[in-house]
């Protein structure tokens, strides 16, 4: 029996007349008045360019055109939508930010949602009254445009989505695995003392972790393959139905991995003896460190060790010293990860959404979400 949901958000407005635009804010400072106006992405892209690239680290020509061009008029879960920062008669926006869509499940349920994104103002216009302005514009526009709006923002920006409203629901962690130890020793004594010292740790840990595999069933087989995998649709159509997941189809891994800018991003299927996938992990080589893009297993609670267990040997034979990975989840799933050996580093980032209006239940619980890199689009 199909459930059956009311109209989402996104629905009633596309069924609304579309010329009509939500209210935005108009605000004065130190002698200059600032609005904040809804840009045409096809007309406005020539402005939002230079403004990522003056203002937000690893944008050049190329990456900026790419990102308006795929992550916003041509991304599959919907077209983006921008906002822009004005001051006075300026002809040029001082400042930008970005609703970035994406289609969430929670079960049969969809949820049409977009990642509040790309936020940058001009050096001279960054004081708190501007990026207010921008920060509630934005969660004004995608709480009447779509059921979910949630954000991921860098340390700077943290502060200005508290003042603007939104509400923080978690945080990203990272989390790190050793591999081979003598790389990360020789950073810190001299090479000759790294290599006895690896010599002495390396087979006490080959045989640790040979014994956390066999406690952490079942054991999984690793192989690469392409974005077209029949196996990625295959596992995500056995999902579990109590995790708020962004699609993970063939499809979206391959829009969201497929042509990234810098190292390419590998994927890699881990299935049980009897060939039958049950998870997958996305990743790429940087400096000897496997950098996890994503990863996501048919029945976490009980395959996220042991496809991480699985990967870590393949990495190594690629010559990884550590694994990298940034997620956020339900406790139970965040034990999975401590049972792989992967420990926290660094300071989590704070995971916001734009709550609900008054009276109205939330989309979802906040210990329901799903995160890794995969939900985040600042690569």
């Amino acid at each position: 029996m199909t459930e059956t949901h009311p109209a989402s958000a996104a629905d009633r407005s596309a069924q609304a007349d579309t010329s009509a635009t939500p209210a935005l804010p108009a605000g004065r400072r130190s002698g200059g008045d600032y609005r904040v106006e809804l840009a045409d992405l096809g007309m406005a892209s020539a402005q939002i360019a230079p403004l990522w690239i003056d203002n937000l680290d690893g944008y050049t020509a190329e990456s900026a055109a790419r990102k308006l061009r795929v992550g916003y008029a041509a991304n599959p879960a919907g077209t983006g939508a921008a906002l822009l920062l004005r001051c006075g008669a300026d002809e040029q926006p001082v400042g930008v930010q970005c609703l970035h869509p994406r289609r969430f499940h929670r079960g049969s349920r969809v949820l049409n949602a977009a990642a509040i994104a790309d936020f940058a103002v001009a050096r001279d216009h960054r004081s708190l009254g501007p990026a207010l302005m921008l920060i509630r514009a934005i969660a004004s526009l995608g709480g009447e445009r779509f059921d979910l709006v949630y954000g991921l923002p860098n340390p700077s920006a943290t502060a200005v989505c508290r003042r603007g409203g939104l509400r923080q629901i978690g945080a990203v962690q990272r989390y790190v695995k050793v591999l081979r130890w003598q790389y990360l020793l020789a950073r810190r004594v001299p090479s000759w003392m790294a290599h006895l010292l690896s010599a002495l740790v390396e087979p006490a840990r080959r045989v640790f972790e040979t014994a956390r595999r066999a406690v952490n069933l079942p054991w999984l087989h690793w192989r690469e393959c392409g974005w077209s995998e029949p196996a990625l649709d295959s596992i995500w159509s056995r999902r579990p139905a109590d995790l708020l997941l962004s699609e993970r189809s063939a499809a979206m891994l391959d829009w969201r991995f497929g042509d990234a800018p810098g190292a390419p991003w590998r994927l890699g299927i881990a299935a049980d003896a009897g060939g039958t996938p049950q998870g997958y992990l996305v990743w790429r080589l940087h400096d000897r460190v496997a950098e996890v893009g994503d990863v996501f297993a048919v029945d976490p609670a009980r395959h996220l060790t042991p496809v991480l267990l699985c990967f870590f040997g393949a990495a190594a034979a690629e010559g990884a010293a550590s694994v990298s990975v940034e997620f956020a989840g339900p406790p139970a799933l965040l034990s999975c990860l401590h049972r792989a050996g992967m420990a926290p580093r660094g300071q989590p980032s704070p995971v916001f959404d734009v709550p609900p209006r008054e009276g109205a239940e939330p989309a979802v619980e906040a210990d329901r979400w799903y995160l890794t890199r995969f939900d985040n689009d600042s690569d």
